[in-house]
């Protein structure tokens, strides 16, 4: 799927999705990223405009980190990190139509994806890969833990391995 992002839209739709993959984040989050929520120096990013009214900050990847570096040396005036071609905050419809026109062009068999599946995709490798729950609610900002483990406390035992949690 991010090959076919970057294919298709190397310059906006893949670094958004890129953003999801690595932090789990919701679209609207990721949408409302501005620069002064990326902090290079502790290397953490803030979601201010989270749906449960909390803000919460989460380490960057080394992926994402690069990522971002590279996209704020190309573009220094601009309030939004993630930015439409006319230099605009990247809202709703466009990610919509773009993700549309992105699962057309390079259909993933059998599978049917949206933004939002992205999400419960980090969790699923987030736990399988060792995370635990109390991280995760952490990480994605669910207000309870109950509402953490209801999503994803079905994840069977022989599905978890033992490396890093954090190496996606």
């Amino acid at each position: 799927m991010l090959d076919g992002a970057f294919k298709y839209s190397p310059n906006i739709l893949y670094p958004f999705l890129y953003a999801i993959v690595q932090t789990g984040a919701r679209r609207s989050e990721v949408a409302n990223l501005c620069w002064t929520d990326v902090d290079f120096a502790t290397n953490r990013l803030t979601f201010r405009e989270t749906k449960n009214g909390e803000s919460r900050s989460i380490e960057m990847s080394k992926g994402l980190r690069s990522l971002l570096q590279f996209l704020r040396f190309k573009d220094l005036k601009h309030q939004y990190v993630f930015i439409n071609e006319e230099g605009r905050k990247l809202h709703r419809q466009k990610i919509h139509r773009m993700v549309t026109r992105l699962k057309r062009l390079y259909p993933i068999p059998g599978k049917d994806w949206g933004c939002h599946a992205l999400r419960h995709s980090f969790a699923y490798n987030f736990l399988k890969k060792g995370g635990e729950m109390y991280q995760l609610k952490a990480i994605l900002g669910h207000k309870t833990i109950a509402m953490t483990v209801d999503l994803y406390g079905n994840l069977r035992s022989h599905d978890v391995s033992n490396p890093s949690p954090y190496d996606f």
